[in-house]
């Protein structure tokens, strides 16, 4: 009997043995993802202490194409807030009574841009409080999700990755790096809507084994070298909110309703409460870091829309989107310099906001070293360029400073005199060149998308990029 056993064990032994030699080398099935990221803004927000929506708080099935028109602003009238007008007014009341329900409140940053509660989580995608809030704010993403679901979902996991706008760009990075590795997705495809696609590039410069998941890497007007709009942004805060206060002004209904919260005042004092409160709790929440980083970077100075060299005829020209009296910023130190010269870089006890100090930290984030130089981390995966154009975008903008006894300009006393070029090189908002990341327009990969504002280039997908998007797409998912 023992002889049996010791030849069924002289059997048993050899043949695990061979077994595991070959089941390691046998390829189990990758987990892919194919993961959007939405662009500033556009995340959806909730309030972990209460489950509630924050950012985009509405439980009505609003579309974003529908309510914002094609220069970025809101597009709305009496009829369009008939259908969410009993969730708006409370909200209205609440951030223009400044109550702790106010979303302006909640979302609220300090000077350095950091939150001032810990209560605010993006929506990821099982929230259900509306579900539409894991596909971005007022469906944002929801018809590139259907649409890629749709035609991929057999094939890899379809997701939106919800990030919290108001952090750092390497906040978010990290954020979706811990995404990826905790989900387990080895194989992932990213599409990106512009300032998306900077958190995914700074992704991808963290490390050769974030690149190496990476089949393909798709973004629509991503701002690569920043926007010259971030920079009239900061410079015209004032102007923002006017704006926004100009459309909402127009609507009878709502100008009554905030009225009605100040009996007895004049009419149109509700208005100018509403404006008041705006600049006393919605500015403050433009130290997000976020925006500071969308600043146009010197990268953007060296690019094809700012520098032309053509050697034939020995002609060189640099421009800017910096002009100063009637000079030119065209070096990256004067370029810092500048910035640092503007009051909105500094906090109220005059020391630099840390998001400024960074800076160029920042703009380094999406480089990695290759053979001793300095490489965008787009140019070492598969990447594919949308951009949109035949827009009017601005591409420079103007100051006014005071000079010194050798007629240098003061940069400190530079006022933006509200003039400025501008470019149909672009979809509105960003610049052409600051989307292609150094790529040439005419390279393969940079598929330009005619007559495109900078929400048509990704938005309404299926009518303007999907069939583009599918002709590379196809080969990768399918394969």
């Amino acid at each position: 009997m023992k002889n049996k056993h010791y030849k069924m064990i002289a059997i048993i032994i050899p043949v695990l043995m061979l077994l595991m030699a070959i089941l390691p080398s046998c390829d189990s099935p990758k987990k892919k993802a194919i993961i959007i990221l939405p662009g500033i803004l556009a995340s959806g927000l909730y309030d972990t202490s209460s489950g509630e929506p924050l950012w985009d708080p509405f439980t009505s099935n609003i579309e974003f194409s529908y309510y914002i028109n094609h220069s970025g602003k809101l597009n709305i009238s009496a009829d369009d807030l008939q259908p969410f007008i009993e969730e708006a007014f409370p909200l209205i009341e609440d951030i223009i009574l400044q109550t702790d329900e106010s979303i302006l409140k909640r979302v609220a940053v300090d000077e350095d841009g950091v939150p001032l509660t810990d209560i605010v989580a993006a929506a990821n995608m099982t929230f259900d409080n509306p579900t539409r809030l894991r596909y971005g704010i007022f469906n944002c993403c929801t018809e590139m999700y259907n649409e890629l679901n749709n035609r991929y979902g057999s094939k890899a996991e379809v997701v939106v990755f919800n990030y919290d706008w108001r952090l750092d760009n390497r906040d978010n990075a990290d954020a979706l790096e811990t995404f990826i590795n905790e989900n387990g997705y080895e194989e992932i495809t990213i599409l990106a809507h512009s300032m998306g696609g900077d958190v995914a590039s700074i992704y991808l410069a963290k490390s050769e084994e974030n690149r190496k998941k990476v089949n393909c890497f798709t973004t629509y007007d991503t701002p690569y070298f920043g926007a010259v709009m971030a920079l009239e942004v900061l410079e015209n805060m004032e102007g923002m909110v006017d704006s926004v206060l100009e459309t909402v002004a127009g609507i009878d209904i709502v100008s009554s309703y905030l009225d009605s919260l100040y009996p007895g005042c004049q009419p149109g004092f509700g208005m100018t409460q509403l404006r008041n409160v705006l600049m006393e709790d919605f500015i403050p929440l433009l130290n997000i870091p976020s925006l500071y980083q969308l600043l146009p970077s010197p990268e953007l100075l060296s690019s094809g829309h700012f520098y032309n060299n053509w050697t034939w005829e020995n002609y060189e020209q640099q421009t800017s989107f910096i002009k100063v009296n009637d000079s030119y910023i065209s070096t990256k130190n004067e370029l810092l310099d500048f910035y640092k010269s503007r009051d909105w870089a500094y906090k109220d006890d005059d020391t630099l906001k840390a998001v400024m100090s960074g800076l160029d930290d920042y703009w380094n984030s999406m480089y990695v070293e290759v053979d001793g130089k300095m490489v965008h981390s787009t140019s070492l995966v598969n990447t594919h360029y949308f951009v949109g154009i035949n827009y009017s975008t601005s591409s420079s903008v103007n100051y006014t400073a005071s000079t010194d006894s050798l007629g240098a300009p003061i940069m400190s006393t530079a006022v933006w005199n509200f003039t400025g070029e501008s470019s149909t090189l672009g979809d509105g908002t960003v610049l052409a060149y600051s989307s292609i990341a150094n790529n040439p327009l005419t390279a393969s990969n940079v598929h330009i998308v005619e007559n495109a504002d900078h929400f048509d280039v990704a938005i309404p997908f299926e009518a303007m990029v999907a069939d583009e998007t599918y002709s590379f797409l196809d080969d990768i998912i399918f394969d």
